[in-house]
């Protein structure tokens, strides 16, 4: 019994305390976070005005591989990091939509990386 709990807090200590946690971005999103949002087919990312995405880590909304997936910028997506990665990653997407009304800012590389 004790080694079930140790990997279920193992588990949720690494799922709410990691900054490798991505979240769906099938959703509009009303207040700051840093997380990466994943993209699947069809997705619909809406991020309200006055809000700012950032992930230093990473691509901030990773869209690679995928069909169909439509954001709408009315605040801020930014990656500041030190690495090499984009604030919008479309590498090898199709139909990407990105109506932007904000900000879109990478310090070290496009802030839409299409390939």
């Amino acid at each position: 019994m004790n080694f079930i709990r140790f990997f279920t807090v193992i588990f949720f200590s690494l799922l709410f305390f990691n900054n490798s946690f991505a979240l769906d971005c099938n959703r509009t999103v009303t207040a700051a976070v840093t997380v990466q949002y994943n993209c699947d087919d069809n997705d619909l990312l809406t991020v309200n005005s006055g809000v700012i995405l950032d992930f230093d880590n990473n691509d901030v909304v990773e869209a690679q591989d995928t069909d169909g997936v439509s954001i709408v910028n009315n605040g801020t997506i930014q990656n500041d990091g030190y690495g090499y990665q984009a604030p919008i990653d479309g590498s090898a997407t199709r139909n990407l939509t990105v109506t932007n009304n904000g900000t879109i800012r990478a310090t070290k590389r496009y802030g839409i990386y299409i390939e």
